[in-house]
């Protein structure tokens, strides 16, 4: 008897899930789950449909505001949908409507009401249920001008449903496009939600829950988050989200207040109000205890006393919120300077609040253009620059901020004043030589920043540069080409298409040749790149200087000239001739002495003088810097041992020394090793060394997510300490064969993709990490829970409509079902049903009589302890199966054409191609099949689909041509023939031929019938002919197309 007892316990301990508590009310069907993450207890709940409940009135107990003094957002702005293919999705639709209204005009883009979201969604008429429709919460085909598949064409089939319609039929859309998408609503095959619902997820005492991600790895998105990924994919940002219970639900002391949902609706925030098994949108309140809301159900608002309860038949117990803030749109207080010319840069600094860096700034008026610029971030201000056009209209103009779609007030104004005559009074200096660089300035009145200099003659191109005003002053740099004409030059100011006076003059004289006085440093060995500068006079900036020997070829680097001298670096190669070369300038054509020389030496091997860190752990990233001389960017790093392969990296050149960062593999022997740097060949010295320790033992703290189902694949997170990239992480369990994975280092911790197999045993198995022989704990576990039932089979698969009088047997065959019969469940039609477990792969199922009541499918869903099956389609016919046998044009198939068969008959095909071709393949339902005839169906259990296609035998040309009709006794006649013909010839019936493949339009003279012949063939092949009658005109006013052969 207490073996008996004991052997009892342990079978019900195997099958529990660690991850679901006992508190579990039974009573709550929106409570899914109950789970441990970081510490804090978890609680999933599903949420919908929300449809409205039995005998609900529509438009019933209406408050009257003005009597129960209502304090509201904005009680005229805040749309009222009716539910749209789940409560939540549509109260989310409101939410991000309302704030369409009010400064985010990117949440609504479509083109209803001029793009602004409406007040209520009756535009759109009612859906297929008899329910609203709202392209905000679930886009679809044909609704607000979609002309692609949307959110309800492939996740929704029917409130309740579990079947999402695009599942192995075709490719869900995308992008996400609407709220419905983001929130994870409808989504049984991405987020186990199904048809109406949405999933939330709550700290279980109380405290707000930030943002939750945790669950997105076993399929768990949570709505709050969906609404902020959503506003993100509408460029806005979000300042938080969270959901948390009512104060005092379940006994909690840190739950949301009735004074929090005041301060929300006071602030301008619309609060999710969740009552069991429903979402509405709180969007007012009145004291003491009153919450204003939409409930989805109509276009007005209705009342509920905060923490009671909402309607009736059920009565449904409120329970939570969800709060969400948008980032606050720009505030404009103030821009500096006020006021600009026409044609002027302007500089700006504005002050205000809620700005953004690269956010738009617009200078606007109406029926004038608008002038943006984009502006940084600068504190809490934002700076930049525009440019007045020089036809800008003067006047007043509004300052605006525009970031994310979010604008700010325009109210306060900038003036464009009306463009200045710029007055040059003199230049300093009045002279510069040719080929030289010369900064200047320009004294006079009236100048704008930004305004154009030029140096203008006759019989030259203009010489300009851009002024920076500084003062009243224009200061700049002529930049003046060797080539210039001599003599004087007119100097002249514009801005905004005002000129100044020409009559101050600058006078350009002759180029003067550059001059080298010295290089440093003057020598350097091959294969190294060498920085120098020049020192000298009559420099120009891109000088070329020059190494020259003989008739060695010339190293050339380009010149940048910095104060009065040139840098630049040379790259001496390898083979480059050691000893003296001469140091040239050439600028401009103009040449220098060539009496300054550079002494290129012979290479000199790397020298390695210290390592720091000279120490490191094997299985961890080293960082470390090498000190010595001779070093090269790109320069190899050799750790060597005797009797071990090297330890190889490439290096990078950090001022003076070499620093390199990598991983110390896990495997590497502990001890000493050599240091060495090799570059072109060369190595350095040996004798510095770098000692490589054992690793620290693997500390595991915790494994994310702690449970998955057998047969699954997901990612998997272990959190603790002394983790290295490359490291075994373990499953283990007494009795089975370890589950064995590599670890990958992030951060602290080790990720992996995790594979459970379909057999592993379930229950707990503990994680432990081998690091370099070095082992971990191995007290933190793992639940591997039960694969979800899988069906493959239905037997049988389906009947005629009214077959059955009583209930019937159908057995159902697949994977993952539970052995104890009370954590099955069966369903049809959502309708459990009796069965009884064979094994874990078969159950034998009871269906009542009605099923067979309505034709089409009828879903059969397995439920076992870790969730729920795929739904099967038991199929109810009319008139037995559709049978449609056709060939191409080159065979047939006997029996052929669109007919009925009996479920269970037995049905034979022959078939064969025509003389000169060969069965290609036989597919039946798309699958190829073996192309022997006959084909047989022993039993027929479902609709078939059979098409026999055939191929010309190699060498075998056969004849076709089609036919397309023309206006009045016009025909285009095209080349069909199959087996690569290269000979054509048509006799067209009336007398004319051709020998083209694809003849002109053939227009006959007369009306009637004309026998239509084709004669192809090659090189190698038998001559073919394929004749048809056609009768002309083939069809007046429309095209009209025949085929004739293959």
């Amino acid at each position: 008897m207490v073996r008996g007892i004991i052997v009892l316990f342990i079978l019900v301990s195997c099958l529990c899930i660690p991850c679901v508590y006992a508190d579990l009310d039974a009573n709550d069907s929106t409570l899914k789950s109950q789970f441990y993450d970081n510490g804090n207890l978890i609680d999933e709940r599903e949420i919908g449909p929300g449809l409205p409940p039995e005998g609900w009135i529509r438009d019933a107990n209406v408050p009257i505001l003005a009597e129960i003094s209502a304090i509201m957002v904005n009680k005229t702005d805040v749309p009222a949908l009716d539910w749209s293919y789940g409560c939540s999705a549509t109260s989310a639709a409101m939410y991000f409507g309302y704030f369409d209204r009010n400064g985010y005009p990117n949440f609504y883009v479509g083109p209803t009401n001029g793009g602004v979201f409406p007040l209520n969604n009756s535009v759109w008429g009612p859906s297929f249920e008899s329910q609203g429709q709202c392209p905000l919460s679930a886009s679809q085909l044909g609704l607000d001008g979609r002309v692609s598949k949307g959110h309800k064409n492939d996740y929704y089939s029917a409130y309740g449903s579990t079947t999402d319609p695009y599942y192995s039929a075709w490719s869900e859309h995308t992008p996400l496009d609407c709220i419905g998408d983001y929130m994870g609503t409808n989504q049984y095959q991405n987020w186990r939600n199904s048809d109406g619902s949405t999933t939330f997820y709550y700290n279980k005492d109380g405290s707000p829950l930030y943002d939750y991600t945790g669950n997105e790895s076993v399929k768990g998105r949570d709505g709050i988050h969906g609404m902020k990924l959503f506003a993100e994919s509408r460029g806005y940002s979000v300042l938080t989200n969270y959901n948390q219970y009512i104060y005092g639900y379940g006994g909690n002391t840190k739950g949301f207040t009735y004074d929090q949902y005041k301060a929300e609706i006071d602030a301008g925030y619309p609060v999710l109000i969740q009552v069991q098994g429903h979402t509405m949108l709180g969007v007012g309140y009145s004291t003491p205890n009153t919450v204003i809301l939409h409930d989805t159900w109509d276009y007005t608002y209705h009342t509920m006393t905060w923490g009671g309860t909402y309607g009736s038949s059920p009565a449904m117990q409120h329970y939570a919120v969800g709060v969400l803030h948008l980032s606050p749109a720009p505030v404009v207080t103030s821009i500096n300077p006020v006021s600009g010319h026409i044609g002027s840069d302007v500089h700006f600094n504005m002050t205000g609040s809620n700005f953004a860096n690269g956010a738009r700034v617009n200078l606007t008026s109406t029926g004038k253009a608008t002038i943006t610029t984009t502006g940084s971030l600068s504190g809490t201000n934002l700076t930049g620059s525009f440019t007045i056009p020089s036809t800008a209209v003067a006047g007043m103009r509004n300052v605006s901020v525009n970031q994310g779609g979010k604008f700010s007030n325009d109210n306060i104004q900038f003036e464009i004043k009306t463009p200045i005559t710029p007055y040059v009074l003199g230049i300093i200096p009045g002279t510069g030589s040719a080929g030289s660089i010369i900064p200047v300035k320009l004294i006079g009145d009236n100048f704008t920043n930004g305004a154009k200099i030029d140096l203008s003659r006759n019989d030259a191109t203009n010489i300009s540069t851009t002024g920076t005003l500084s003062g009243t002053n224009l200061t700049s740099s002529l930049d003046l080409p060797v080539s210039s004409k001599q003599g004087l030059w007119n100097v002249t100011v514009s801005q905004g298409g005002r000129y100044s006076n020409n009559n101050v003059q600058f006078n350009v004289t002759a180029p003067v040749p550059p001059v080298v006085n010295g290089i440093n440093p003057d020598h350097g060995s091959v294969g190294r790149n060498v920085p120098f500068i020049v020192t000298g006079s009559n420099f120009g900036n891109g000088s070329i200087i020059n190494l020259t020997s003989g008739i060695e070829k010339n190293i050339t680097s380009l010149g940048i000239l910095i104060g009065p001298n040139l840098t630049g670096s040379f790259d001496l190669p390898l083979l480059a001739q050691k000893g003296l070369w001469n140091v040239t300038v050439n600028h401009g054509g103009l040449y220098s002495n060539n009496n300054i020389q550079f002494n290129v030496t012979a290479p000199v091997p790397p020298v390695v003088s210290g390592i720091f860190p000279d120490t490191g752990k094997a299985g961890t990233d080293v960082s470390f810097n090498i000190t010595g001389s001779y070093f090269k960017d790109g320069a190899q790093i050799n750790l060597s041992r005797l009797n071990r392969s090297n330890l190889t990296f490439p290096s990078m050149l950090s001022g003076s020394n070499l620093t390199v960062s990598f991983n110390l593999p896990i495997s590497a022997e502990r001890g000493l090793w050599n240091v060495t740097v090799k570059q072109d060949g060369l190595f350095s010295n040996n004798n510095i060394q770098f000692n490589i320790t054992a690793p620290l033992k693997p500390e595991v703290t915790g494994i994310y997510p702690n449970s998955g189902l057998a047969g699954s694949t997901f990612p998997v997170n272990l959190t603790g300490n002394n983790f290295a990239t490359g490291a075994i992480i373990n499953l283990t369990k007494i009795g089975q064969s370890n589950l064995t994975f590599t670890g990958i280092l992030s951060g602290n911790n080790l990720t992996t993709p995790l594979y459970l197999p379909p057999t592993s045993s379930i229950g707990y198995w503990n994680v432990s990490v081998n690091q370099g022989g070095q082992f971990s704990n191995n007290n933190i576990q793992f639940t591997i829970n039960p694969a979800l039932p899988v069906i493959t089979n239905l037997n049988p698969g389906g009947c005629l409509q009214n077959n059955h009088t009583t209930s019937f047997p159908v057995t159902i065959t697949g994977t993952g079902f539970d052995t104890v019969p009370a954590l099955n469940n069966v369903t049809v039609d959502g309708s459990v049903v009796s069965y009884v477990v064979e094994s874990a792969t078969i159950i034998n199922a009871t269906f009542p009589e009605t099923v067979d009541n309505t034709l089409g499918n009828h879903p059969v869903i397995v439920k076992g302890i870790s969730g729920s099956s795929a739904p099967s389609n038991f199929v109810v016919s009319a008139n037995g199966f559709t049978i449609n046998a056709s060939s191409d044009g080159i065979g047939w198939i006997n029996p052929s054409g669109v007919f009925s068969a009996d479920p269970g008959s037995s049905l034979s095909f022959t078939f064969n191609p025509t003389a000169g071709a060969r069965v290609k393949n036989l597919t039946v339902n798309n699958e190829e099949k073996s192309t022997d005839s006959p084909f047989v169906i022993s039993s027929v259990d479902k609709d078939y689909t059979i098409r026999l296609n055939n191929e010309p035998l190699p060498g075998v040309v056969i004849s076709g041509f089609s036919v397309k009709s023309g206006d009045g006794n016009t025909v285009t006649f095209y080349d069909e023939s199959l087996g690569g013909a290269n000979k054509w010839k048509w006799d067209f019936g009336d007398g004319a031929t051709s020998s083209e493949q694809y003849p002109p339009p053939h227009i006959y003279a007369q009306s009637g019938t004309y026998t239509v012949s084709l004669w192809s063939r090659n090189d190698l092949s038998q001559s073919q002919v394929v004749m048809g009658d056609i009768t002309v005109p083939m069809s007046t006013g429309a095209d009209s197309v025949l085929f004739f052969g293959p």
